[in-house]
């Protein structure tokens, strides 16, 4: 796979696990070489299933994006040789897998780290000092991952964040999603409230000193619940005081990609946004999204995880995770060679750009907008959200 590259990125290959027996050059041409192609295809068809249950509003562009991945892995295991060991099912399944996670963890470290670990970073120098930083479950996992490197250089440290990943999504908040596909029927949470404000407690969102979101984002309708229960309880029950979006649509909360494109006046980066934020959505998750708590064996407040059984998607969960680590550390090490925050957004611009034509992990175009979206934002009642200068309603 050719990914667009940062200046200095380390190429080095991450190592194939080793089988044993025969390398795919030996083997018999003809109904082996065609049985190898049509495990692929079957584990192809099986990952955009998951990714698409996940997704259905993405079907056709998750789809696209699936056929490219493993014609990349294809590509892979024909380059490198595949080696027999057992059976001739389970060593492609496990070449599947291995390729997968060199691929996952380039676009980690290379197509999209630079631009994870410049939000995380411009989160972590901005938000209030001793606030709770929260990221939320799923899709800020890597920002998350991201900060904790981060917030071990001394200009960071002493800030004394608290920095949390949250499982908090609509459904906590009641917020009908339009995306759910039919046979996933909108699920109550209606009487776990009292564990929800338990939960948040447990993360600090009572801090003193605030709390701060840090999401994908895209519309705010989870901000408008959180500052609406916030003037409700009061801030000493859920003291939320910022949001940063890696994007946003709405003009009244900060978006990181479109301050980037505004301050560089590149009006044509700032849709880049939108397909940043799709596909931090389509990336592989270990498990499906949480939509209620319970009491843990130690008497504290966790989500109801359901892990997906799924090996692909764990270990290239595991993969983007690693990539994006790896790019925080190299920032830390190398701070004068990282891309600034322009950089990084026009290094996922031009993946993009590649995407109808081979798998960069970046998505080629956005899904469906909101059909709601414009009335959401024409009802707005609230402030601008911090760090947005407080000026009113736009």
């Amino acid at each position: 796979m050719e990914l667009k590259y940062s200046k200095s990125v380390s190429r080095d290959p991450v190592p194939v696990h080793a089988l044993t027996g025969s390398p795919i050059q030996d083997l018999p041409a003809g109904p082996c070489i065609d049985r190898i192609q049509e495990i692929l295809n079957m584990e192809q068809g099986a990952y955009a299933s998951l990714l698409v249950k996940a997704s259905p509003d993405m079907k056709e562009l998750v789809e696209q994006y699936v056929a490219l991945l493993f014609k990349a892995i294809g590509d892979g295991i024909r380059l490198k040789g595949l080696v027999v060991g057992g059976s001739l099912e389970s060593s492609v399944k496990e070449a599947i897998v291995e390729e997968g996670r060199q691929i996952y963890r380039s676009v980690g470290r290379e197509a999209l780290g630079p631009l994870v670990v410049r939000f995380a970073e411009h989160i972590l120098l901005n938000a209030p000092e001793g606030s709770t930083v929260a990221f939320l479950a799923r899709d800020a996992e890597p920002y998350f991952e991201a900060a904790k490197i981060l917030a071990e250089q001394p200009s960071i440290s002493c800030r004394g964040h608290k920095l949390r990943y949250v499982t908090l999504n609509r459904q906590h908040f009641q917020i009908f999603d339009e995306n759910l596909a039919k046979d996933q029927p909108h699920q109550s949470v209606s009487g776990q409230e009292a564990l929800k404000q338990e939960y948040l407690q447990q993360h600090m969102f009572d801090n003193p000193k605030g709390v701060v979101i840090a999401d994908t984002g895209c519309w705010g309708t989870m901000i408008k619940k959180m500052w609406g229960e916030k003037a409700q309880r009061g801030a000493s029950v859920l003291n939320v005081q910022e949001a940063y979006f890696m994007y946003s649509h709405n003009p009244n909360i900060f978006g990181f990609v479109n301050e980037i494109a505004a301050k560089a006046n590149r009006n044509e980066l700032a849709s880049c946004g939108v397909y940043v934020g799709d596909t931090f959505e389509c990336l592989p998750k270990k498990e499906e999204s949480s939509s209620t708590f319970a009491k843990g064996m130690d008497g504290d407040v966790v989500p109801v995880r359901v892990p997906i059984d799924s090996v692909c998607l764990s270990a290239w969960n595991d993969a983007v995770l690693d990539g994006v680590r790896e790019s925080a550390a190299r920032l830390v090490a190398e701070a004068s060679d990282f891309p600034s925050p322009l950089q990084a957004l026009s290094i996922v611009d031009a993946n993009r750009l590649e995407a109808r034509e081979k798998f960069t992990g970046v998505l080629p175009e956005a899904t469906p907008k909101w059909s709601q979206g414009e009335d959401f934002l024409a009802t707005w009642d609230l402030p601008r959200i911090p760090p947005l200068v407080c000026l009113g309603s736009i």
